[in-house]
């Protein structure tokens, strides 16, 4: 059930939008169109609980705002235990395979939790010719996340988020015969920290900081055909958000500021091979 609710969430659009959708990942939000053929898909390994808002969207949301995916990680707290875990493997069809191994855990005043997720195909996009020539890919996914009780009142949570992800672009027959070899390189790192404190039973605070940059690259071929193109793309985005929260009875307030700086760089080239 996780597995298919997350795939919706990523591939929605949401009100009738295409690539407006905002995750909101232990208060870190992700802006990114995760995609296939864009960027790196989320893990779901990782993800515990997950909420999806459409409609009326709070006014602390902003960016992209026609769907918004709020999803809370796996923490090793309240596990009871030191270590646990689960490794699993599986297959299918057009050579597929995947890996995955989850660890986690706690101890006195810490938690931790981490996940290794990768996977092979021969058919990674959709094909575009019904023999799926060259179509083939690979992706490895990595998350970790530490709790750290610093007393009764104040917990600090850090990540690490990080994937990549590399395959072929799909082949009409004409271009396969050609001998056209286009492939794409998809990575992204994000790291992250929160900081909740309790002020009382009706007050508290949360705020985060966090880095993440994505990269993607379109690498051409000498048999491209009808055209040939290259792409190097860097998107980094650096955050500083903060929430309070105050709650008497029926009474609800919740108050705070977001800074972002997002730079762009993209080098683009394209150019016809035939007529």
């Amino acid at each position: 059930k996780c597995l298919f609710g997350i795939f919706v969430l990523i591939h929605i659009h949401p009100r009738g939008a295409h690539n407006q959708m905002t995750f909101l990942i232990d208060g870190l939000a992700i802006s990114d169109q995760l995609t296939g053929a864009f960027a790196n898909s989320l893990d779901v390994a990782v993800i515990q609980t997950a909420e999806l808002l459409t409609g009326n969207i709070p006014a602390e949301f902003g960016s992209k705002v026609s769907g918004v995916a709020i999803l809370n990680s796996r923490s090793g707290r309240g596990t009871g235990r030191s270590l646990t875990g689960s490794v699993s493997l599986a297959g299918g069809g057009f050579g597929t395979g995947q890996g995955s191994l989850q660890l986690g855990g706690e101890r006195g005043r810490y938690g931790y939790f981490g996940s290794l997720t990768a996977m092979t195909t021969e058919r990674f996009l959709d094909q575009v010719s019904r023999d799926n020539l060259h179509n083939a890919g690979r992706f490895v996914r990595a998350f970790g996340r530490v709790d750290v009780a610093l007393n009764d009142r104040t917990h600090l949570r850090s990540h690490l988020m990080a994937g990549g992800s590399r395959f072929e672009l799909a082949n009409q027959r004409s271009q396969h015969a050609a001998g056209q070899d286009q492939r794409q390189e998809l990575d992204d790192v994000s790291v992250w920290t929160t900081l909740v404190r309790t002020f009382d039973a009706r007050s508290s605070l949360e705020a985060t900081a966090g880095y993440r940059t994505t990269t993607a690259a379109l690498l051409p071929s000498a048999g491209d055909t009808p055209v040939t193109a290259s792409q190097d793309r860097r998107l980094s985005t650096a955050t500083l958000t903060a929430r309070y929260n105050w709650a008497n009875g029926r009474h609800r307030l919740r108050a705070g500021a977001d800074l972002q700086r997002f730079p762009v760089t993209e080098r683009f080239a394209m150019a016809l091979t035939s007529s």
